[in-house]
């Protein structure tokens, strides 16, 4: 399957400049100066997650260059990045430095570094894939761990059904992908009621409409 065309896509004005983009962009992690497909999804997931975080206590599970968290800290009561990679942390702290309620730490997502029932969301999208199976589950305890009561959590990752299997696809940087099914498995262990306590979303690109509806629905999110 070829992907649209990225040349043409117009893109919204980043909600988010960093003022030092010195990250070198490997394939492994989205940053916040690309454009075309990649950018409308890694994007849309975190105008989506914008909408839940207003007030809130609020974890970046795994924020890479950082975008993600000094977008949702523009509404949020605290914004935690947390990325187990010190290079990426250094940047993102250095990028965005002296933005309000906007942090910055180095950890695991199996081993967070922050106290029980500390945040009231938690957003992990494009994680749990890059994990291998033992460190799976314990990622998702770690969210039930550190969520306040009547948090929500906020995750994505590819199935592997469509993403990989359909396409015959392979990408270098996936530890163990997982179907549909898995991930809800996993969910049901430390989230019983996920219709109340987990949100479970998929965006998956295909298409150029499928990039026009992005575009024009993250336009009006970020306006």
């Amino acid at each position: 399957m070829t992907p649209p065309s990225a040349t043409s896509l117009p893109m919204p004005e980043s909600p988010v400049t960093p003022t030092n983009p010195s990250i070198e962009f490997t394939g492994e992690r989205f940053v916040p100066w690309l454009s075309g497909e990649i950018a409308y999804e890694h994007w849309h997931r975190y105008a989506f997650a914008r909408r839940f975080v207003a007030g809130r206590r609020v974890l970046d599970a795994a924020c890479g260059e950082g975008y993600g968290t000094a977008l949702l800290a523009k509404s949020a009561a605290q914004a935690i990045g947390l990325d187990v990679d010190p290079a990426a942390i250094a940047h993102a702290r250095s990028a965005y430095a002296g933005r309000p309620h906007l942090a910055y730490e180095c950890g695991s997502v199996a081993a967070i570094p922050l106290p029980d029932a500390s945040v009231d969301v938690v957003v992990s999208f494009e994680t749990i894939e890059h994990l291998p199976a033992a460190d799976q589950p314990v990622m998702i305890a770690e969210f039930e761990r550190v969520l306040a009561p009547g948090g929500l959590l906020l995750i994505s990752s590819p199935d592997k059904r469509t993403y990989s299997d359909a396409r015959g696809y392979h990408n270098e940087f996936h530890v163990r992908e997982l179907y549909r099914d898995q991930l809800e498995a996993l969910l049901s262990a430390e989230f019983p009621a996920l219709g109340a306590s987990a949100l479970y979303c998929v965006t998956e690109v295909h298409t150029q409409a499928d990039i026009d509806r992005l575009a024009a629905s993250l336009t009006e999110v970020l306006s």
